[in-house]
């Protein structure tokens, strides 16, 4: 799995261009346009969703499925990092 470097979203204008290579997709790289707004509630979804994880990690006894949700923890990482900080966050 390759996810451009931490703060490369791009943007054009009033949208961020952010690509990423989903797990099992290698080679193949997904690309979506968000205006500021938009971007935003997306960071904030998927940090509320990351805090959920954790917790659900923390209570998982199986560790095959605790690497899986580690895996998932890292993935949702770095598409947060590739996310403006909102204007009211900065």
């Amino acid at each position: 799995m390759h996810a451009q470097t931490p703060g490369a979203g791009m943007t054009s204008g009033n949208a961020l261009c952010l690509a990423y290579e989903p797990l099992g997709w290698e080679g193949t790289v997904v690309a979506i346009s968000l205006s500021e707004t938009d971007a935003n509630l997306l960071r904030q979804t998927l940090e509320a969703r990351l805090v959920e994880l954790r917790r659900e990690i923390s209570h998982t006894d199986s560790p095959r499925f605790r690497e899986m949700l580690y895996q998932v923890d890292g993935m949702l990482q770095r598409v947060i990092q590739q996310l403006p900080v909102g204007a009211a966050e900065r």
